[in-house]
């Protein structure tokens, strides 16, 4: 068994039509939201406010009956990730349950798992919270992580080394009861943020009910690898916005896709591989959905027979498999139209409108700035084959520019995959230690380090 922390990004490109001189002049965004000070309906969509919070974040239902986890066999689940890591201290108790949230200021349900410490060694007095934030498992309700085995008991291993964990299944993905109502926004920051700070209330109430005494208070730990890692970027930017009453003690981006825009650039490359090219391919079509423009995909993808990708885009998408797909190629050029992949190769940031799509999921040039920040691990896999480090090393100087201590990792010689389970054991003394309160090295944050052996990795030589 592995678990899988795969990430990718977006891309299309055509113009949207105008509507007749009858038709009422629809108000288009970015606005400030009045509520929160968030910059939202980026990008010309029609604009929005944010539901206040008092109207989500709501305990919806959980299940009755958790699942139970004892301290071997959470050991037996790490030795089959092939992470080496310590003997796990306890067992664990993971719970589904759906809570209320929000698309473009619309209610919806979304789905999480709450996964807490049990039995085996006494806990400690005040064991960190921590939000966990997925990586790419696939793009519909039957590819939600709170469905799948690996993915609960990744939470329940966190859970069994002493942390509270609460992992979003994102909008799109529900893992238990009705059916999504909308589409799983892949990459796209705004909703993935709200969508993660929404779960947090409700799993309180959910431990308030079935926690043997354990219950939230209002500091977190922010934590994902790849998608997780540009998710956990996100949250914690947005937070300070949508959720101030919380206090980010840390975060730790693992394999994290932080620029969009580079990972888009390299989906529609010379050599991408075809992994890449169908996470960069779905990621376009996440994207369009949720910004709604363009109305057709005919300038970006072929619509020839026997696939006719354009039309079916969305089916093959967010009706298809839990993973590769009819538009997984490894050559890009036989599923996107000339026209499209030889602007989109000399530069994705003028692509209209897609430059502006993946702008505002990078963290680097988003529109909602950093406002408060916070001490953040931020790991890499010397070679990565999906998110190179060149791509996402450059945003350690952003990060640092806008007021973070960082410190950065490169797990030498490891795959995307194998990078983010390698640094597990980091990221866990990363968390305790800013919880504990104990202050980064200033002589050692900001600077990017080079590859060396990371601690849960069962093949590196120094």
């Amino acid at each position: 068994m592995r678990w899988e922390f795969v990430g990718g990004l977006v891309g299309a490109l055509a113009l949207g039509c105008g509507g007749g001189d009858d038709e009422p002049e629809v108000k288009r965004g970015p606005v400030t939201d009045p509520g929160t000070g968030l910059t939202v309906a980026a990008c010309g969509m029609p604009a929005y406010a944010l539901l206040p919070s008092a109207e989500v974040g709501k305990l919806v239902s959980h299940e009755p009956d958790g699942l139970s986890y004892t301290p071997a066999g959470l050991d037996a689940l790490v030795k089959l990730a092939k992470i080496k890591a310590d003997p796990t201290p306890h067992g664990a108790k993971l719970f589904l349950f759906r809570y209320t949230t929000q698309a473009k200021g619309r209610a919806v349900e979304a789905t999480a798992m709450l996964a807490y410490p049990s039995g085996g060694a006494p806990l400690p007095k005040d064991p960190p919270v921590v939000l966990w934030l997925h990586g790419t498992t696939g793009w519909s309700d039957a590819c939600s992580p709170g469905a799948n085995t690996n993915w609960q008991g990744m939470a329940a291993f966190l859970a069994g080394q002493g942390t509270i964990v609460v992992a979003p299944d994102f909008i799109g993905m529900n893992s238990h009861g009705d059916s999504s109502t909308v589409h799983h926004p892949y990459m796209v920051a705004e909703p993935t943020a709200i969508a993660s700070w929404d779960a947090m209330p409700a799993a309180g109430e959910v431990l308030a009910q079935i926690g043997g005494g354990l219950a939230l208070g209002k500091r977190v730990v922010i934590a994902g690898a790849s998608q997780g890692g540009h998710a956990t970027l996100f949250t914690q930017r947005f937070g300070a916005y949508y959720a101030p009453e919380w206090e980010v003690v840390a975060q730790a981006a693992i394999v994290p896709a932080s620029s969009v825009t580079a990972a888009f650039s390299r989906g529609v490359g010379k050599s991408p591989g075809a992994t890449m090219v169908g996470l960069t391919a779905a990621m376009l079509v996440a994207a369009r959905s949720w910004y709604g423009s363009p109305k057709s995909l005919s300038g970006v993808l072929t619509d020839s027979d026997p696939d006719h990708l354009a039309s079916r885009a969305e089916e093959i998408v967010f009706e298809g498999s839990c993973g590769s797909n009819q538009l997984s190629t490894a050559d890009p050029a036989q599923i996107y139209q000339p026209p499209f992949l030889e602007a989109a190769r000399a530069g994705v940031p003028a692509l209209d409108p897609w430059g502006c799509y993946f702008g505002e999921s990078s963290i680097a040039t988003t529109s909602n700035p950093a406002k408060k920040a916070a001490p953040t691990l931020y790991a890499v896999a010397e070679n990565d084959e999906l998110i190179p480090a060149p791509d996402n090393e450059p945003d350690v100087a952003t990060l640092c520019a806008q007021g973070y201590s960082v410190q950065h990792l490169s797990c030498k010689g490891e795959t995307h995959a194998n990078g983010a389970l390698s640094s597990v054991p980091h990221a866990l003394s990363f968390i305790r230690d800013r919880w504990a309160g104990k202050p980064m090295d200033a002589a050692a944050t900001c600077k990017l380090n080079p590859p060396a052996c990371c601690a849960g990795s069962t093949t590196c030589t120094p």
